[in-house]
């Protein structure tokens, strides 16, 4: 389980990121499928919704100013301890 030691999470803590990163890509995914149908609907909402992904499971140590880059709050995405 070196996985796990290189991400610094327990088993269960990673199975709940891992399970709401992919219910936040499914979710990209129909946002992605309604823009090209309607195109005037959420015209940056998947592209912010991947960043935000991609700077979250960033593994270096400039995660901060990646952050600082999206345009979504990742307090929206973070799975609360306790």
């Amino acid at each position: 389980m070196s996985h796990l030691k290189k991400v610094k999470m327990g088993y269960l803590e990673h199975f709940g990121v891992a399970v709401q990163t992919g219910l936040l890509m499914v979710f990209c995914g129909l946002l992605c499928i309604i823009h090209g149908v309607i195109p005037f609907l959420f015209p940056t909402a998947a592209s912010d919704l991947i960043d935000t992904l991609y700077c979250r499971h960033k593994l270096v140590d400039d995660l901060p100013e990646c952050l600082d880059e999206t345009k979504i709050s990742l307090e929206d995405f973070v799975i609360k301890k306790g």
